[in-house]
């Protein structure tokens, strides 16, 4: 039954959006009552947006998942999750309807709290695979680095990068990959700063 009703829900809000989607559309939609939405998802309509969330979520790094365990390096991993996670977020009616009639909402899935729920599933979902290259600190900085870069550039898309083409998000990821790492101990100079 809450299958049922999170499908119902997911095509209300292709349609009309979150903030115009109200509990009557989703019973309509899936030939439920209210009172049985009701009992699946107490709590009504913001209940079931959120357990809509939490599917979303859940499907797709369930789908990153999948490319992450095939990668046969770092490199192929990270270029194929940076490529996947842009196709498919391209390909989500859904997630396009929103970026065209309410970007509010996709601001605030991909700032802040939003931020910190995708890097902790990124970390939960595409980290464990990166351990089979790397140490699990650094699985975790390159799993949050790979959902930066794909926020950044889904929201700022930039000419030299585009991220529904492998080859560019290849050659995007092989570069940063032979970049020097950052240097870790600070400036002496700040350090003074610091101490003072």
């Amino acid at each position: 039954m809450g299958g049922r009703i999170l499908a119902a829900t997911e095509r209300c809000v292709c349609r009309w959006g979150w903030a115009k989607t109200t509990l009557e559309d989703i019973a309509g939609e899936a030939g439920l009552s209210r009172a049985t939405i009701y009992r699946t998802f107490p709590g009504g309509r913001d209940v079931v947006f959120e357990a809509l969330r939490r599917h979303k979520v859940i499907e797709f790094f369930g789908d990153l998942e999948a490319a992450a365990a095939a990668a046969p390096d770092v490199e192929s991993l990270l270029t194929d999750v940076i490529h996947k996670a842009a196709v498919s977020l391209a390909a989500d009616e859904q997630f396009q309807y929103q970026l065209l009639h309410e970007p509010g909402e996709i601001l605030q899935a991909l700032t802040f709290r939003g931020l910190d729920r995708l890097i902790a599933s990124s970390r939960v979902f595409i980290a464990p695979h990166l351990t089979r290259f790397v140490s699990r600190r650094d699985a975790n900085h390159l799993a949050e680095w790979a959902t930066r870069v794909t926020r950044s550039y889904l929201l700022e898309p930039s000419p030299d990068l585009d991220l529904e083409d492998r080859d560019s998000v290849r050659r995007f990821v092989a570069a940063r990959a032979s970049s020097p790492p950052p240097r870790r101990d600070p400036d002496p100079a700040a350090a003074d700063l610091i101490r003072n």
